[in-house]
Order: C-alpha cells, then sequence, then structure tokens
C-alpha cells in the first residue's frame, strides 16, 4: 500500500500549547522530544512526555497544553486504513527505534531525493508495523523482550545503566523486574551481569587469540570501568580471578 505525506517535520521552538485540529482524510502520528504536558483527544485527556508517541486516526480533534513546554516530530499521512480507529498512545523503547524510523520519514519527505515517495512508503509501513506488534502484544512481555535485547546490546557500554532503562517503561519497574525475572530468570540487573560475565568466558577460552588479550582490556569489553570491579565480579559467579579461570581452561573450546 502506498501512503502520502500530506506533512512532516519537528518542531524548532518549544510550545507550551497546540490549538484543537483534526485531519479529515489522514491519520497523524506524534513523538515528544522533549517536555511533558496533556494531551487531550476529543473527550480524553493523557499525560505525555519525552519518548511517548500517539497515532491519531482521522477526524478525531486533539490539542496540547504544557506549563513547562513541549516539542515534537509529526507526520500526517493521507493513506484508506491505518492501525485503526483508535488512538493508540505508546512509549519508545529504549534505542528509540521508532523516532529513528519516523526521522527518516521526515529525511526523505524533506530532501526529496531518487525514489523518496517509495522510500518513504516503505518507512511508513514498518513504523505502522511497530504500532500494531506493540498493539497487539501484551504490553509488559513486549518490553522485557525489548529490554533483553537491549541488555544484550549494551553489555561492553560501561555508561549503560538498568535504572536509566527501567525509567523509560511507561508502568510499574516493580512490575518489569517481576516479569523480567519470570521470563529469564533474573533480574534485570542479573542478567546485566550474567551477560557479562558469559562474554569474558569467552574472551578468556578463545585459543590461541585469548592470549593477547590482558584481564584488563577483558574488563573494559565487558563493560566494566577498571579491573578491579570485573576480577570482583567474576570471582563472585566462577570462584576464581579471570586469571586463574583462564589458566585452569586454556585448552577448553569457546564457548557459543
Amino acid at each position: 500500500m502506498k501512503y502520502k505525506i500530506i506533512s512532516a517535520g519537528m518542531m524548532k521552538e518549544v510550545r507550551n500549547r497546540a490549538p484543537f485540529h483534526s485531519h479529515l482524510n489522514s491519520f497523524e502520528i506524534v513523538y515528544y522530544t522533549e517536555g511533558s504536558g496533556k494531551l487531550k483527544l476529543g473527550d480524553k485527556t493523557i499525560n505525555f512526555r519525552a519518548g511517548d508517541l500517539v497515532y491519531i486516526p482521522p477526524g478525531i480533534e486533539h490539542k496540547e497544553t504544557s506549563k513547562t513546554g513541549f516539542k515534537t516530530i509529526y507526520c500526517v499521512i493521507k493513506m484508506t486504513s491505518g492501525v485503526g480507529t483508535d488512538v493508540l498512545f505508546l512509549h519508545d523503547n529504549y534505542s528509540q527505534e521508532f523516532k529513528q524510523v519516523l526521522m527518516q520519514v521526515i529525511n526523505n519527505f524533506r530532501i526529496r531525493g531518487r525514489d523518496w515517495e517509495q522510500i518513504v512508503s516503505a518507512l511508513v509501513t514498518v513504523l505502522l508495523t511497530y504500532l500494531k506488534a506493540w498493539k497487539s502484544y501484551d504490553e509488559v512481555a513486549n518490553y522485557v523482550d525489548v529490554c533483553e535485547r537491549i541488555i544484550i546490546a549494551n553489555i561492553m557500554d560501561p555508561k549503560f545503566s538498568i535504572s536509566g532503562l527501567l525509567d523509560t517503561v511507561p508502568f510499574s519497574k516493580t512490575h518489569l523486574e517481576r516479569s523480567f525475572k519470570k521470563e529469564t530468570g533474573y533480574t534485570p540487573k542479573a542478567y546485566l551481569i550474567e551477560q557479562r560475565m558469559n562474554y569474558a568466558v569467552n574472551l578468556l577460552k578463545i585459543n590461541p587469540l585469548s592470549l593477547t588479550y590482558r584481564i584488563k582490556d577483558i574488563s573494559g569489553m565487558c563493560g566494566y570501568c577498571d579491573q578491579y570491579h570485573f576480577s570482583k565480579a567474576f570471582k563472585q559467579k566462577y570462584g576464581l580471578s579471570p586469571s586463574q579461570w583462564r589458566k585452569q581452561h586454556s585448552n577448553d573450546d569457546p564457548i557459543d
């Protein structure tokens, strides 16, 4: 299906309000990039914050108000069918995957390079696929899956924060942690440590290239700022220091 972009862009200045408006034959996707406030959709009011996104079907009047101000990126799209006739309000995941695709839509719409209409149409399909998947999938289960993937992708990043990750979920952290442990057997923090230790074991066991990695280098590659904390976590997990563990397993095959 082809989609026609009516308008798309991002707010350059912070606003405190946007008046009531609607789109008769088009739906709108709004993504809040800064600030917080209230979104009124017909007779319903929703609190929004940065990272929230909303799918607004055709014909629904809406407006925003904010005491502190807000910014959005938006896309108004004409088509015969969308995600449905209901308003859909979600929060983007930690990696901001939805925002990344939406920005590609806006950039291609602005530049209008070769085959831009086909590219935009394909990107809108991706956006709607995200919305349909998130709408139909159990919200907590969806976030457990997303959080698991994000943790694995960030095991090498010392600045990665489990607390920061949990701050992005639009419901109780305790509820998510309980569901995460039920699905994986670990709390999010313990899961991060487990993945880092598994990676460390692989680096220590690779033969003969492991000999080129110092323990200090491996600690950095596993997301630790210093060797001391890495070695402490490793010994707590395996009962041996990384160097002792390497000596005992120097002839083992790598772990998958």
